[in-house]
């Protein structure tokens, strides 16, 4: 497909006004006319492909984080210190509609019998936790900012957001570069 895009850059168009009466002419103008049709034809296809192309890549991507950020996980709980904490304030916070939301702040005891505290990076209405609510938690001794709640979303949050944004971007991406193969 780009051979013939390159090709048909290359040749050199017929400058206007011709006489369409001469039959020669006449043929000059039809081989121009369709080299301009095949021309934007192929343009246009190039475009659709570098388009989903595009959206492949960026799916292939986002999965690629996605199965990183599980990764992550999969070790925080396997070399993790598993704790309780206690839920020991809600930070309010108003939104740009003025709505307000409430973001937990949890205090627990480390291996040294550090007291520590973690905010959530999530916010929510109403509360998902109330003061002095028992929550578990992982944290990594070695990192202070590897803290995640043990529960679904508190663990696998960014891996399911990554994979559903990925999801459409891959098939859409995908099929159209399958509807290609089959096509040709």
């Amino acid at each position: 497909m780009y051979k013939k895009l390159k090709y048909l850059q290359s040749i050199n168009s017929v400058n206007f006004p011709i006489d369409l009466k001469d039959q020669s002419s006449q043929k000059i103008f039809a081989i121009n006319f369709y080299n301009a049709f095949i021309y934007i034809t192929l343009s246009i296809q190039v475009m659709w492909y570098n388009l989903y192309g595009l959206f492949a890549f960026t799916g292939l991507i986002l999965i690629g984080f996605a199965v990183w950020q599980y990764q992550q996980t999969k070790e925080l709980l396997q070399d993790g210190v598993k704790t309780t904490a206690t839920v020991v304030e809600l930070l309010e916070s108003t939104d740009s509609d003025g709505d307000v939301t409430y973001k937990p702040v949890f205090s627990f005891q480390d291996r040294n019998y550090n007291e520590r505290t973690y905010i959530s990076l999530v916010s929510s209405r109403p509360p998902l936790y109330q003061i002095n609510q028992k929550v578990k938690l992982v944290y990594d001794p070695n990192d202070d900012t590897d803290i995640k709640i043990i529960g679904f979303w508190g663990l696998y949050r960014a891996t399911i957001i990554l994979s559903c944004i990925a999801a459409p971007l891959l098939i859409i991406g995908g099929g159209y570069f399958l509807y290609l193969r089959d096509s040709l």
